[in-house]
C-alpha cells in the first residue's frame, strides 16, 4: 500500500543554488514523465529525491501551481508505476518547489512502462537482463545462492574433509547438507552447494604476480570449477610462495611475513561470500612487491552503503549460506564484514590498507607490514605522507608537517635511506622526482636524494597537464594528439566528398560530439568539458583553455579542406 504524505512547508530563503545532482538527487524544471523512470529507479535500489521546480543547474524556478502539480505527480505516479512504490510529496521554498521522496521498496521490481530502472550516477538507464533477474529475485527474498543449481551430480569431499579437520564432524551425509541450508527434498542442491561441491561450474580465482612493472608476470595461477574451499587453501599457498620467508636466529626459525596472512585470508574470504555469483567473472589477487590488491566483482549488496561497509558496523551477507559453512570452518566471523578485522592488523602498521567500492567491483589493498622501520616519530609523519605512485613535492608535504623545508628535506633523505635497506621498497630514479616550490619557482631536488636521479625534469606532467610552477595548461603532446584526431576524421570526410563506400551521407554529428563545443556541453560531454572543468579547478581563469579556442572554426575550415 502506497503510504502518501502531504505536507506544505515554507521554506523561505532556503538556498539551493549550491546543490548538484547526485545519484540519489535530481532537479526536474517541470513536471513531464520522465521523472517516472527515476522513481523507478530510486524504488529498485536505494531511494532518492526528486525536486521539480528546479533546473539542473540547482536553480529555483519555481512552479506556477504547486498544489496541482502536487496532484498531477501522485496521479503519474499511481497510474504509470507498477506495483505502488512508496513516497512522500512536500511544498517548499514558498510554494515554489515541489520534493517528491521515494523510498526503496520491498515489492521488486518496480516497472515503468514495463521495463526497471536504475540510477547510473546522476543519469537513469534501464536495467539488464541479469539486473532484472536480481530484482525479480530480491522482491521475492531468494538469494542466488537459494536458486536450484542446474547440476545435482555433486560430490563433497573436500567439504566432508574440512568439517572433519575443523569442528571434528566426522559423519557426513544428506542431512549434515540438510543442516547447512545446502539441500533440501524438493529442489535438491542449490547454488551455495555447488559452489562448496569437489567441481562446479563457477568463476574462482585469477591470480597473478608482477614483477617491476604490469608487463612483467612471474606467476599466474588460476583456480576455478572447484570447491571455493579448495580456491580458498591454494590461494593461501600462493600468498605464503611471495610474501613469507624464515629467518634462521641462533638454533631457532622465525616466520616473517611481509604482509599478514590473516588479513589476505579475510580479504579472500570477503571476496568469495560477498562476490556476486551470478556474474561471469572471476576474483582477481593482484599481487605486487610492494602491495596485494584483492577485486571481487558485484559491488556491494542492497541494504548497506559505503560508508557502513567501510566502517565495518554493518554487515549485509549476499550470500547467507556460503557464509555461514566459512563461519563454522572458523574462517570469518559471520556478523562482520572483515574490514574491522583487516583494520585492526594494520593498527601498529606505517601503511594503512585501502578499501575502494564501485557499482560493480569492491577492491581491498593491502600494503607491506612495515612496523619494524627505525623511523622516529617525525619520520613517521613524512613516510606517512608519501605515495608511491604519486610525485609529491617538499612544498606538497610541508603544510602538514610541524616543521620547517630544511627539516623536511633532511628527513626525506633520511628515510629515502632506509627504505634502501628494506626488502620490497625500492623507489626507481627513473620513476621518481623530489622538487621544492617556492613563489612560482620549482627546483628539482633528485640529486640530493641520489646521484642517479634524472635532474632534467623542470616540470610536473599529470593526466594531459602541466605544471610549471606558475600554471597549468595542457601538454602540447595532448592538444597536438587532439587535434591530429580531429582533423585527420574531418579530412577522411573531405576526401571521401561526404559519402560512405555505399552511397550513404557521412554525418558529421559524431565529429561535433567528440571534437567541438556542441560535445562539451551535451550529457555526455568531452575533452573540451574535461578541460573546462580542470580550469576551474586549478586557475579559475582562461589559461589552461587558450589552446582550445577557436576550435570550431578550426573544424570548419577542416571540412571545407581548408586546414
Amino acid at each position: 500500500m502506497n503510504v502518501f504524505v502531504y505536507n506544505r512547508i515554507n521554506r523561505i530563503g532556503k538556498d539551493v543554488g549550491d546543490m548538484r545532482e547526485t545519484r540519489t538527487l535530481e532537479f526536474k524544471e517541470t513536471i513531464t514523465n520522465t521523472f517516472l523512470k527515476t522513481v523507478s529507479a530510486f524504488s529498485n535500489y536505494d531511494g532518492g529525491t526528486i525536486v521539480f521546480g528546479i533546473d539542473d543547474d540547482g536553480k529555483i524556478k519555481g512552479l506556477a501551481d504547486a498544489k496541482q502539480s502536487c496532484l498531477d505527480i501522485e496521479n503519474k505516479i499511481n497510474d504509470s508505476i507498477s506495483p505502488q512504490p512508496n513516497y512522500t510529496l512536500e511544498i517548499q521554498n514558498n510554494d515554489q518547489t515541489i520534493k517528491l521522496t521515494v523510498k526503496s521498496g520491498l515489492q521488486k521490481p518496480y516497472l515503468y512502462k514495463s521495463k526497471a530502472y536504475k540510477r547510473n550516477d546522476t543519469a537513469t538507464i534501464e536495467v539488464d537482463t541479469l539486473e532484472f533477474s536480481r530484482l525479480i529475485l530480491e522482491g521475492q527474498n531468494i538469494r542466488f545462492e537459494e536458486l536450484p543449481c542446474k547440476d545435482q551430480e555433486l560430490s563433497f569431499e573436500v567439504l566432508h574433509r574440512k568439517l572433519s579437520e575443523c569442528i571434528q564432524i566426522e559423519n557426513f551425509s544428506k542431512d549434515t547438507l540438510k543442516t547447512l541450508n545446502l539441500y533440501d527434498n524438493d529442489n535438491g542442491y542449490n547454488n551455495a552447494a555447488g559452489l562448496l561441491a569437489d567441481k562446479n561450474h563457477f568463476p574462482g580465482i585469477d591470480m597473478v604476480k608482477f614483477g617491476e612493472n604490469i608487463s612483467i608476470i612471474q606467476k599466474r595461477s588460476t583456480f576455478e570449477n572447484r570447491s571455493v574451499l579448495e580456491e580458498y587453501d591454494k590461494s593461501v599457498d600462493v600468498f605464503r610462495d611471495y610474501y613469507q620467508y624464515e629467518v634462521i636466529q641462533g638454533i631457532d626459525r622465525k616466520k616473517v611475513e611481509k604482509i599478514p596472512e590473516a588479513a589476505f585470508r579475510e580479504a579472500i574470504a570477503n571476496a568469495l561470500i560477498h562476490r556476486a555469483w551470478d556474474v561471469e567473472a572471476q576474483i582477481r589477487v593482484l599481487m605486487f612487491d610492494d602491495r596485494i590488491e584483492v577485486i571481487s566483482p558485484g559491488g556491494l549488496p542492497s541494504g548497506i552503503t559505503r560508508e557502513e561497509y567501510l566502517s565495518g558496523k554493518l554487515s549485509v551477507l549476499r550470500n547467507r549460506n556460503l557464509a555461514n559453512v566459512f563461519y563454522r570452518l572458523g574462517f570469518v566471523e559471520i556478523f562482520g564484514t572483515g574490514i574491522t578485522r583487516i583494520k585492526q592488523l594494520y593498527e601498529e602498521g606505517l601503511m594503512k590498507p585501502e578499501f575502494e567500492v564501485s557499482e560493480n567491483t569492491i577492491k581491498i589493498v593491502l600494503p607491506l607490514f612495515e612496523k619494524n622501520m627505525n623511523l622516529s616519530e617525525d619520520e613517521k609523519i613524512i613516510y606517512r605522507l608519501l605515495s608511491r605512485t604519486m610525485l609529491k613535492p617538499v612544498s606538497e608535504i610541508i603544510p602538514y608537517v610541524p616543521f620547517g623545508k630544511s627539516k623536511t628535506t633532511k628527513l626525506l633523505k633520511e628515510i629515502h635511506d632506509l627504505i634502501d635497506l628494506t626488502p620490497g621498497l625500492t623507489l626507481k630514479p627513473s620513476k621518481t622526482q623530489y622538487y621544492s616550490y617556492d613563489d612560482g619557482v620549482m627546483e628539482n631536488l633528485g640529486k640530493t636524494f641520489d646521484a642517479d636521479s634524472d635532474a632534467t625534469h623542470r616540470f610536473i606532467n599529470f593526466l594531459g597537464f602541466t605544471f610549471d610552477g606558475k600554471q597549468v595548461f595542457i601538454r602540447p603532446k595532448t592538444i597536438s594528439k587532439y587535434y591530429y584526431r580531429m582533423y585527420r576524421k574531418a579530412n577522411y570526410i573531405v576526401a571521401s566528398g561526404g559519402f560512405t563506400c555505399k552511397g550513404n551521407r557521412i554525418s558529421c554529428g559524431n565529429l561535433y560530439r567528440v571534437y567541438s563545443e556542441r560535445g562539451a556541453y551535451a550529457k555526455r560531454g568531452n575533452f573540451l568539458s574535461y578541460v573546462k572543468r580542470a580550469e576551474k579547478v586549478y586557475t579559475g581563469e582562461n589559461g589552461i583553455t587558450r589552446d582550445t579556442r577557436r576550435h570550431m572554426q578550426k573544424i570548419r575550415k577542416a571540412l571545407n579542406g581548408e586546414s
